[in-house]
C-alpha cells in the first residue's frame, strides 16, 4: 500500500469518507426537514472535521479533492433534493482544505482557519 512514499491505511481514508457523508446528506438531510435552524454551520462543522481528519491520517496530495467528489456523488444520491448551493458549499470546503492543508507543517493553523 505504498502511494508517494507514503503508507496510509485505505480503511481509514473511507471511513472518514464514510463519516463525511453522513454529515453531509443524513445529518443535514434530517435537519433541513426539520426545520432546525443554522443547519449550515452544524454540517459544515462536521465537514471541517473530517477534512482535518483526512489530512491528519492521509497526508497524500489530492486525498481531499479525491474524498471530496465522492461526498458530493453520495449526497447526490441520499438526498437528490438538495439545493445546488449545498454542492458548491461541498466543492468550496474541498477545496479549502486541499489549499490549507497542502503544507503539513503549519496543520494546527490550518485546522482553526
Amino acid at each position: 500500500m505504498k502511494t508517494d512514499t507514503i503508507s496510509f491505511d485505505k480503511q481509514i481514508y473511507y471511513r472518514l469518507i464514510a463519516l463525511w457523508v453522513l454529515c453531509e446528506a443524513v445529518l443535514g438531510g434530517l435537519m433541513h426537514a426539520v426545520k432546525i435552524p443554522f443547519t449550515g454551520i452544524v454540517v459544515s462543522s462536521g465537514a471541517v472535521i473530517c477534512i482535518c481528519l483526512i489530512a491528519y491520517y492521509v497526508p497524500v496530495k489530492g486525498a481531499i479533492l479525491r474524498a471530496t467528489i465522492i461526498v458530493a456523488i453520495f449526497k447526490l444520491m441520499l438526498s437528490p433534493q438538495t439545493p445546488p448551493a449545498a454542492y458548491i458549499a461541498v466543492f468550496f470546503q474541498g477545496m479549502m482544505g486541499q489549499i490549507l492543508f497542502f503544507n503539513l507543517r503549519f496543520f494546527r493553523l490550518s485546522c482553526i482557519l
